[in-house]
């Protein structure tokens, strides 16, 4: 704005020279155009007398009204000139006045220019200043990143069961999309919600739906409950002509004995069926023709009965055919010697702690299972 207002000064200023410069002034050209407008009214008066005397008066009358007339004329030359001159030329005063007001107006239009320079150049400054400060920014950010790459943050809570890394060993993040528990960096167990993935056979997945019941088997005696929460849609492990899927169990209760790793027997009621003859489904064995037996205790003698198998579980197995309610199954199948019509001897358990070894001459196999007996056969 003040650039602006010195470059106005500067051309009001040069204007007023160039008005001072020209050939006329209002105010002297008026008066000039006055006198010679009088001096032309006294040389019109003056050659009227001339002629009126001419025609009238003596010749010294003539004589003194010719020196009026020209007298006349005399002063409306000399108006004519100053009217000329007036006219044609002002005067140094004034050029001086306009002259130094032109150059008092050129030197602010250059300080204001030089102002308007200084002000240009600030700008560019300040815009060099906010570059460098949005670049400082972008690279404060990026070492912000960078800082936070050394941070690893475990995308879930749990404890950590696995370290692979030491100190000082160098890791490629992204190497892996899945990375198994042996390469990963480290593995971390959330302990909020325990799962158990088990896999089930292809020709057994069809019977498989979610939210079915499971049991689960942990050893010792001791079971748990669970329940069907995913079914793998593919294939998730082949072994020869073997492919199973992978199904994935939500426990129920207490899960604080269960470890990450371990290995456990799940039992998925597919099909429960109520009111039937049911068997330890390791007393079942089969031929190689298919077909399926037990062994059926009938007066301290094994006997081989042919069975028909209906629905099947880890623990339980239906017999729809060859056994009755009540009947005893030997449930030692590995014991030596067990064939059938052999001689065989039921055994409790209680026995079996009090009278501790067997007789020499003896072999015995014990394994506990409800629904079943434990026999001993004597090899004398």
């Amino acid at each position: 704005a003040a650039c602006d207002a010195a470059v106005a000064s500067r051309d009001s200023a040069n204007e007023r020279l160039a008005l001072a410069k020209q050939p006329h002034r209002p105010e002297e050209i008026e008066q000039a155009q006055a006198a010679q407008r009088q001096a032309q009214a006294a040389v019109k008066r003056a050659q009227h007398d001339l002629d009126l005397l001419r025609t009238r008066t003596t010749p010294e009358d003539l004589a003194t009204a010719q020196a009026r007339r020209d007298s006349a004329d005399s002063r409306l030359r000399s108006a004519r000139a100053q009217l000329r001159l007036t006219e044609s030329q002002t005067t140094p005063e004034d050029l001086q006045a306009a002259a130094a007001a032109f150059q008092q107006s050129k030197a602010s239009a250059r300080r204001a220019e030089a102002d308007r320079v200084s002000v240009r150049e600030a700008e560019l400054n300040v815009q060099t200043l906010e570059a460098d400060w949005r670049r400082a920014q972008a690279a404060l950010e990026q070492a912000a990143e960078r800082a936070g790459y050394t941070t690893i943050t475990a995308p879930i809570s749990g404890i950590v069961t696995r370290v692979n890394s030491k100190k000082g060993e160098y890791v490629q993040g992204g190497a892996v999309p899945l990375p198994s528990a042996e390469i990963a960096m480290l593995v971390i167990t959330a302990t909020d919600r325990v799962w158990i993935e088990c896999n089930i056979d292809e020709a057994d997945i069809a019977d498989v739906k979610v939210g079915q019941e499971a049991q689960i088997y942990l050893g010792k005696g001791a079971e748990m409950k669970g329940r069907v929460e995913q079914i793998s849609p593919s294939v998730r492990q082949v072994q020869g002509d073997v492919r199973t899927f992978a199904v994935k169990l939500a426990v129920e209760g207490d899960t604080e004995t269960l470890r990450s790793g371990m290995s456990v027997d799940v039992d998925i009621v597919t099909k429960a069926n109520k009111d039937v003859v049911s068997v330890p489904s390791f007393s079942v064995f089969d031929d190689k023709e298919g077909k399926f037996y037990v062994y059926v205790v009938e007066d301290n003698v094994a006997k081989k009965r042919e069975i028909t198998k209906g629905a099947e579980g880890i623990e339980r197995t239906e017999v729809k055919t060859g056994v009755k309610v009540g009947e005893r199954v030997v449930t030692s199948l590995e014991a030596k010697g067990l064939r059938d019509g052999k001689k065989v001897k039921i055994k409790t358990e209680s026995e079996g702690k009090e009278k501790g070894k067997p007789k020499a001459g003896e072999e015995e196999k014990e394994e506990k299972d409800e629904g079943g007996v434990r026999v001993r056969i004597g090899t004398k």
